[in-house]
């Protein structure tokens, strides 16, 4: 067995780490303690190299040694490259599919939202009531999403007048700028500033940045455009203003694009009007040279004329999407209360959409449920066969009941009722892009208060 080598430069440490300066001795087992000679308050410390010592222990390190780990280094590092940029791909897919999940959380949040800000309003008067439920923004839930939001490289605003006017992404009044890009990912100010109109003498006149004549408010086209052509089926523009309409690359305007079949461009044109004036306190240099429209300074001076106006246009977020809608979905509404007496009859109007085709009673179904039971029911003004009017427990005989057209129907419970709850069904066509809406209900309902056939 090989001896131990000699320490070279040792130092001692104690037990704490720290290196022991004073006298020492070594014991007869070779342990060296502190102190010249043994007593109680002794410890024991270590002894070690000054010098690195590998690989032997307590020998010095030879060149051979070092090449011997820098070549392990060498094929250890290529190796771990190798794997990283294995994780690195793999981290950009769980990238995709995070971003996937994200958008269809969102939906899922903005169908809640829309849940909980639905409108009832009601009405009853002499046992005949009301209840409509707006904003109620059915749709089939999304089974596939894939966002493109990330995929716009630029925004831009074309005015639609040659009116002077003066735009600034952020809060003008501070100097705070931003860029129209910012749209993607957060609210985003946009400012137009403009002449109120006000006469000025010539000496300002010369110096103001905008013309006499003056543009009130936002009216132009904000241009989106995509680093390249893409495939999507929703577009969302989200703000204040009035968006009037879509235009996807050199295809004519769109009315609805929020729904539609797919839509290939790499260019999108949201035309919008806002007009709502706040006020603007502009100012020019203290030497009256220069306007500081944007770029307020410390030596400036306000302008005792009102002659500027700004609109504030708000762009809260900007969402495209290629969606892909599931087969079906159902949604049960209610439950909806009568305020006085027993419910004795209802039926209802909707406002709902289905994009090409004529047969939306394939698309959306409805069931009137009363008592925990369904029944058929079809909206009364849709131009379709089916019941549109129920009778709840109207006390009429089997004979008499069967005198009244097919489009009304009968329901009998074993107690009263004052409730009911409405089940929508959506079926999906063919197109696995478009799917079917119902975006308000209308209920019409007379109860025992108001006699006649139901009393």
């Amino acid at each position: 067995m090989q001896g131990k080598k000699p320490i070279i430069d040792p130092i001692y440490l104690l037990p704490n780490g720290t290196a022991w300066k004073g006298k020492r001795h070594q014991l007869e087992d070779k342990q060296w303690r502190t102190g010249s000679t043994e007593e109680v308050s002794s410890v024991n410390l270590l002894e070690v190299s000054a010098e690195l010592e590998y690989p032997y222990e307590k020998q010095v390190a030879k060149e051979e040694i070092f090449n011997k780990i820098f070549n392990y280094l060498k094929n250890s590092s290529a190796s771990y490259e190798a794997r990283s940029e294995e994780i690195f791909s793999d981290l950009l897919d769980y990238e995709k599919l995070l971003d996937s999940l994200s958008s269809i959380t969102d939906s899922g949040i903005d169908k809640l939202k829309q849940f909980i800000i639905s409108n009832h309003i009601q009405s009853e008067n002499n046992g005949t009531g009301n209840i409509v439920d707006s904003e109620i923004d059915l749709k089939l839930d999304i089974e596939t999403i894939k966002s493109f939001d990330s995929k716009i490289k630029s925004i831009t605003f074309i005015p639609d007048t040659d009116a002077p006017i003066y735009t600034n992404v952020g809060d003008i009044e501070t100097g705070m700028q931003g860029e129209l890009l910012d749209a993607k990912n957060s609210q985003t100010i946009f400012e137009i500033v403009s002449r109120t109109g006000t006469p000025l003498g010539s000496t300002l006149n010369h110096v103001l940045s905008i013309g006499e004549s003056h543009q009130i408010g936002v009216m132009g086209v904000f241009r989106l455009e995509l680093e390249q052509p893409e495939t999507f089926t929703m577009f969302e523009f989200n703000t204040n203003g009035h968006v009037v309409s879509v235009k996807f690359g050199e295809n004519e305007p769109v009315g609805d694009w929020t729904n539609m079949e797919p839509v290939t461009t790499s260019i999108i044109d949201v035309k919008v009007e806002y007009t709502a004036p706040i006020p603007f306190s502009s100012y020019i240099s203290e030497d009256l040279t220069e306007d500081l429209l944007g770029n307020p300074q410390d030596d400036q001076v306000l302008l005792d004329e009102k002659v500027y106006q700004r609109t504030r246009l708000l762009i809260n977020s900007i969402k495209i999407s290629s969606i892909g809608y599931k087969a079906n979905t159902e949604f049960e509404l209610g439950p909806y209360i009568a305020n006085t007496g027993m419910l004795k009859s209802i039926y209802f109007s909707s406002i709902e959409a289905m994009k090409d085709t004529t047969e939306i009673g394939a698309h959306i179904k409805y069931y009137l449920i009363i008592d925990n039971k369904e029944y058929s029911i079809i909206p009364s003004n849709r131009e379709t066969e089916g019941v549109r009017l129920y009778y709840i427990n109207s006390g009429l005989s089997a004979e008499n009941k069967s005198n009244y057209e097919s489009n009304i129907g009968f329901i009998d419970t074993s107690e009263e009722q004052i409730s009911w709850k409405i089940k929508v069904a959506l079926i999906r066509g063919d197109s696995g892009a478009l799917s079917p809406t119902v975006s308000s209900l209308n209920y019409l309902y007379t109860t025992s208060v108001n006699g006649d056939l139901n009393g």
